[in-house]
Order: C-alpha cells, then structure tokens, then sequence
C-alpha cells in the first residue's frame, strides 16, 4: 500500500482539502451579510438560521406592537425602528465575518466522518466556492433593492394609516446605505491591503 502525502493527493486547482482556512477565504462574506437567514440555512449553520429567526421575530414583533397600538410619529418612535434595523445588520455583519470559517470547519467536520481512514476530500476548489459566494452576493443585493424599494412603494402610495412609516423608512434605508457603505470601504481596504 503506497503512502500518500497529502500535497501529493490535492490535484491542480487548489481544491478544499486542508482544515485551516486558506488566507483568501478569510473575509467578510457578503452573501451571508446580505441575505444571513437564508445562507446560514442553505449551507446547513442551523444555530445561526435560530439566531435569525429570534431577530426576525423581534423586530417583526416590536413593529408589529407599534402598528397594533397606532403608536404616533414621533422622534423615539422612528429611532427604535433604526435601532431594531442596525442591530439586525450588526449581528449580520458578526455571522459574515466568521460565515467562510464556520463553513469551512462544517465542512472539514463532515468530510471527516466520511472517511475516517483517507485523506479528507473536499467537494469544491476555493475557486468554485468563492465563485458561488460571489452569486450570493450578487443575489443578495438584488433582493436588498428589491425589497427597499417595495417597501418605499408601500409607505409612500398614500396607503398607509402610519404616518411615522414613510420617516421610518427613510431614517432606516439612510442609515442602512451609511452601514453598508462602511462595511465596503473596510472590506475593500482589507482585500487591497492583503494584495
């Protein structure tokens, strides 16, 4: 029986087959920012598909109180709507920063149960898996337009008997892009400095 080293057995196009995660890899993962409910559950993260649930639930169940009781536009109002919004993007943005690392030990953790008595395999190159995450992102921003701009459409067609809504709205969409924003200038500094 030969004795296979593990660089010798990894063929060309670096595939996944080392437990520590490749310095490429180890970034913000704009896929699992955008969109963290439903990367964490595509990619099997079930703690973290629990975590989002609870914000959801919170944040739908808060806004909810304040529609039931008709709760008056005023200054507080609209602040805790931001509040409930930054603290959704800012436990995203905890989940994306590690989402490439917690899919990467998943992964070696799976592989490792499969064979106990071989060397790990891994499904895909860090190539292909950086491609895929760039579809995430890219899907991820789309539903994020999407989403804003029919939430703009519902606040402002006149229909809404909340008159905070619009201010709402707006405060929050205004500070989400600041957010955003910032996560990019650090994300893009971070990749041309690792260059």
């Amino acid at each position: 029986m030969a004795v296979v080293t593990e660089e010798a057995a990894r063929p060309e196009g670096d595939l996944v087959g080392l437990v520590e995660i490749p310095p490429s890899l180890n970034r913000l993962n704009w896929g699992a920012l955008m969109l963290p409910f439903l990367w964490a559950l595509a990619h099997g993260l079930w703690s973290w598909v629990g975590v989002f649930v609870a914000v959801r639930v919170l944040n739908f169940g808060i806004g909810g109180l304040m529609r039931r009781f008709e709760v008056e536009a005023t200054v507080p109002n609209v602040v805790v709507w931001v509040v409930m919004a930054l603290a959704a993007w800012a436990i995203g943005l905890m989940f994306a920063l590690r989402a490439n690392r917690l899919h990467w030990q998943r992964e070696a953790a799976r592989v490792e149960r499969q064979s106990q008595d071989s060397i790990p395999r891994w499904p895909q190159s860090v190539d292909s898996f950086s491609k895929s995450q760039g579809q995430w992102a890219a899907f991820g921003v789309a539903v994020y337009v999407l989403s804003t701009l029919l939430s703009a459409y519902g606040a402002f067609d006149g229909s809404s008997r909340f008159s905070w809504m619009p201010a709402a709205l707006v405060a929050t969409t205004i500070v989400e892009l600041v957010f955003l924003g910032a996560v990019f200038v650090w994300d893009w500094r971070g990749r041309k400095g690792a260059s």
